[in-house]
């Protein structure tokens, strides 16, 4: 395997542990805490902190990234993610305001049986390639975040026939546009990523949950 296919993996698997600690382990029990917020911020203090010290060879983000950093979505103003991995939590975002849409509605207690609907719904609309008409939520991203979300309501309420099907459509839905995603990004990157390596990370991620 080439050198920078080695740290394109690398980057993918950043990406993987960046989600699954962030959200499946401080969604649920913790935002109401403001357990997410927290750690962001120590995470970016941190990274601030030690890119400005003097013994550090490559120069770091100003203090003005660090302050949109801050805001948890810099790209909406302009700005740059100082670590890169944590584009992720722009999904991440976007999935919080469709839960809070739902709990305003009325909707809350129907998550549990809304999840693997929107699961089934993304899985659908991706293999048969439809227009997504710049829709957050049926981006393949989200495939992963649902399934998270479906193991949770799994731990806490029991298995289902719907959150089986559910499951199993975002699994199938995350294997299928992030291979799609990687073959977009192997031209681009002058790299080539093998369909099975993407599959068994994508699986991996979903036994870690």
């Amino acid at each position: 395997m080439k050198h920078s296919e080695r740290l394109d993996y690398i980057d993918l698997l950043r990406v993987i542990a960046l989600g699954g600690v962030i959200f499946f382990h401080y969604f649920f029990s913790g935002i109401s805490r403001g357990r997410i917020t927290s750690i962001y911020w120590i995470a970016v203090t941190f990274i601030y902190l030690v890119t400005i010290a003097p013994w550090w060879k490559f120069p770091g983000d100003g203090f003005g990234d660090y302050a949109l950093s801050l805001t948890m979505f810099p790209t909406a103003f302009g700005g740059e993610w100082m670590d890169a991995a944590h584009w992720f939590l722009k999904r991440e975002l976007q999935f919080y305001l469709i839960v809070i849409f739902f709990m305003a509605v009325g909707l809350g207690k129907r998550l549990p049986h809304i999840f693997p609907i929107w699961a089934i719904t993304m899985c659908v609309w991706n293999l048969f390639n439809l227009p997504t008409y710049e829709i957050w939520y049926l981006n393949g991203y989200f495939a992963l975040i649902n399934g998270g979300a479906i193991i949770y309501c799994i731990r806490e309420w029991g298995w289902n026939r719907m959150r089986v099907i559910g499951l199993l459509a975002a699994y199938v839905c995350s294997i299928e546009t992030r291979i799609e995603h990687a073959a977009f990004l192997g031209p681009w990157r002058k790299t080539e990523y093998s369909p099975l390596i993407v599959s068994v990370l994508v699986t991996i991620f979903f036994l870690m949950m």
